[in-house]
């Protein structure tokens, strides 16, 4: 289990992670990519692409208006240290109040 308890910043509602073919990766493909407001990076092995989208569901006061039937991926979001690092990363400061220890979470 993951420490502390969400602090309503919503930063992890802006945004998709899709992972994507190591091929974008390459200069051209990924210059396109990104002059489309795309980041691409690569993490465990894996080609990712972060593309800015804000949740349809997400209300002017950073709160979810389907809490209650919202989907398992959003229930279990942050499931490991790299997901706060990621929510971290797009808004460019620490933000995300959940924490693991060595991985594990507590």
């Amino acid at each position: 289990m993951r420490t502390g308890e969400c602090n309503g910043c919503a930063a992890c509602c802006r945004f998709v992670i899709l992972q994507v073919n190591p091929q974008y990766m390459e200069a051209d493909k990924r210059s396109w990519i990104e002059m489309h407001g795309i980041r691409l990076f690569e993490q465990d092995g894996g080609t990712w692409a972060r593309i800015t989208a804000t949740c349809q569901h997400l209300t002017a006061e950073n709160k979810c208006s389907i809490h209650d039937t919202r989907p398992q991926t959003c229930r279990d979001f942050p499931a490991v240290q790299s997901d706060i690092d990621i929510v971290d990363a797009f808004v460019g400061e620490r933000v995300c109040s959940y924490s693991f220890v060595e991985g594990v979470a507590v």
